[in-house]
């Protein structure tokens, strides 16, 4: 048995982008300059990291483990796109925000990864944790509101992981964010 995904465009559709995406947006915004000759610029609101699974796995489940934006590229597609953001940034066609260290509840993930939910579980195995599913939450029925908590310890963790989050895009992007844009506030 799988999971149901039909009609969710969210999550069939969603993924980290390739090379070749970042390459063909920079092509773009290059040859589509205004009247002036000024190029389009793109706000980015950037997911610093993602899940690493195995090291959550050999864990046992005890402890979050995350793979940053650069290293997730290379796991999940071997290619290194430092260059290019670099050029893009440079060419101020993108411009980086901060959006989130994980696009993810983590609190509430590892409670339901430690309980064995099963969706929850069989998406993990499967590397994916943005599923619309029952969670242990009354409040949430998925896993992406990285900053709705439940109880004070869940506050200062988040507290702990946007502060995480926020020194990585200064490191990341050699600049302090301007905006923020907080991750999913609705609960469906």
């Amino acid at each position: 048995m799988g999971l149901e995904l039909i009609n969710r465009f969210y999550d069939t559709l969603d993924s980290l982008e390739k090379k070749v995406d970042l390459e063909r947006l920079v092509e773009v915004l290059i040859r589509n300059k205004s009247n002036r000759g000024e190029v389009p610029i793109f706000t980015c609101n950037m997911v610093m990291g993602n899940p690493n699974y195995e090291a959550i796995e050999n864990n046992n489940f005890e402890k979050f483990f995350h793979r940053n934006l650069f290293d997730s590229y290379t796991y999940y597609y071997n290619e290194d796109l430092r260059h290019i953001w670099d050029y893009a940034i440079e060419k101020k066609i993108l411009k980086p925000q901060f959006h989130a260290r994980e696009h993810l509840n983590i609190s509430l993930w590892m409670k339901d990864l430690k309980n064995n939910l099963h969706d929850t579980r069989f998406a993990f195995n499967n590397g994916f944790y943005g599923l619309k599913t029952i969670t242990s939450s009354r409040f949430q029925n998925n896993y992406l509101a990285a900053y709705y908590a439940e109880s004070f310890d869940q506050l200062e963790n988040i507290k702990i992981t946007l502060e995480d989050g926020i020194k990585m895009f200064q490191d990341f992007w050699k600049m302090k964010p301007r905006s923020f844009v907080c991750c999913q506030l609705y609960f469906t």
